[in-house]
């Protein structure tokens, strides 16, 4: 009776939790933590494959995507994530791969005929409501959704922006789109200004991992009721902290490296002499 108690949501929590992972493995000091967190990395994307979560899937294909590009060495990253998918996907019944193939053919999925009208009738009640919507779990409570539509059935939303349209309203949608594009800007932000700075590398990798810990819950959250979920909020706050602090760090990378450059001009110039 958590936030991740659902298949589904355990596979976007595993997803999220990959690039930080990578984050630490990256600047570990020591290298069997180095190894055993690469090792976590593999096993939790068995994990995430074992779930059964066709949302979770396409999560990862996305995540994947980003976390490939973002790599320092995009050859060996699509290779390793090739050969540790195609391992994982080895290991799973008949009934896994005819589950996913379903991905193809949503159109004949009950499951996704539902998201879809589950969908529209929370698109209904914003429309009734459009500043407040229907309170928390609207589509989910059988005294709200009935107010509206008299014959739907009470179901979880599935779908972060439905989700949060259908309780909340048009204002607190867009608060909420403009709160994961933020969260996307700041991580990108964070990376590029922090490049180019040997003492603040780590930031680098942590703004590059915290946004693809995002996408992913983007992309997984679409199919999910986890609108509220506290682990996106942390990220958040991360991801903006971390920029507090690289603004606060600059000047003072800035000030240790300034006399370095000066001594290497100075003894550019004596040796030209």
């Amino acid at each position: 009776n958590t936030f991740i108690g659902d298949n589904n949501q355990l596979a976007v929590a595993l997803l999220m939790t990959i690039p930080l992972m990578n984050y630490l493995r990256l600047h570990a000091a020591h290298r069997a933590v180095r190894t055993g967190l690469l090792a976590s990395m593999v096993l939790t994307l068995f994990a995430v494959v074992a779930t059964y979560s066709r949302g979770g899937l396409i999560a990862l294909t996305a995540m994947g995507a980003r976390l490939w590009w973002n790599s320092r060495n995009r050859l060996t990253s699509f290779l390793l994530f090739g050969i540790v998918m195609a391992t994982a996907i080895s290991f799973m019944p008949a009934d896994w791969k005819a589950r996913m193939f379903t991905i193809l053919h949503f159109h004949h999925s009950n499951s996704a005929n539902e998201r879809m009208t589950v969908w529209r009738d929370a698109f209904g009640i914003a429309l009734h409501n459009p500043l407040t919507g229907g309170g928390f779990q609207a589509t989910a409570m059988p005294g709200v959704i009935h107010r509206y539509f008299p014959m739907a059935h009470q179901r979880a939303t599935h779908s972060v922006w439905f989700e949060i349209l259908g309780d909340q309203g048009f204002p607190a949608l867009f608060v909420w789109i403009a709160l994961n594009l933020n969260g996307l800007f700041m991580a990108r932000r964070v990376a590029r200004r922090a490049r180019g700075n040997p003492a603040l590398a780590w930031l680098v990798d942590f703004g590059r991992m915290t946004e693809v810990s995002i996408i992913a819950f983007m992309v997984g959250g679409s199919f999910l009721s986890l609108g509220y979920y506290d682990y996106f909020y942390m990220l958040l706050i991360l991801i903006s902290s971390a920029l507090v602090l690289l603004r606060a760090e600059l000047p003072r990378v800035a000030a240790e490296a300034a006399p370095a450059a000066a001594r290497g001009w100075r003894a550019r110039g004596a040796v030209a002499q």
